[in-house]
């Protein structure tokens, strides 16, 4: 098992992970879409001020869930011999139609929420894992 893990780049996961944070950071924000998720969440701004004191939390086990996104996904091209970023690219693509938009879509259609939740929360997840991708590939 260890043999699994020995060709991955902790700078690369770390990085991966790091830019995961501040692209959520940034397209959950005021600044590009945080009005919008609010609006389609139902989310209030009281709610928001509400659980400001909880927030560490919430970030650390967000970025322990990039963590692991960064070495799966590093795992996967290191088993599809990816070499370039058009094929991380394309391997991306694929687990991202394959495994996040269905799981996005059934929390739409069993969570009562609005069509665009998923548009808004799917391009996210596209534009966050090409990045961790490209992270991947570089370092």
């Amino acid at each position: 098992m260890a043999g699994l893990f020995s060709s991955l780049s902790p700078l690369a996961i770390i990085l991966a992970a790091v830019a995961g944070q501040i692209i959520g950071a940034l397209w959950y924000s005021p600044l590009l879409f945080g009005k919008q998720w609010m609006k389609l969440s139902g989310v209030t701004q009281k709610d928001i001020d509400g659980a400001k004191g909880k927030m560490g939390p919430a970030y650390l086990m967000a970025f322990i869930g990039a963590i692991v996104m960064a070495i799966v996904l590093a795992l996967v091209f290191g088993w599809s011999s990816v070499d370039s970023f058009g094929q991380a690219f394309i391997v991306t693509v694929l687990l991202w139609a394959g495994f996040t938009l269905p799981v996005h879509l059934g929390q739409i259609l069993w969570g009562g929420k609005p069509a665009g939740l998923f548009f808004l929360n799917g391009a996210y997840q596209i534009v966050m894992m090409v990045i961790m991708a490209l992270i991947l590939v570089l370092v």
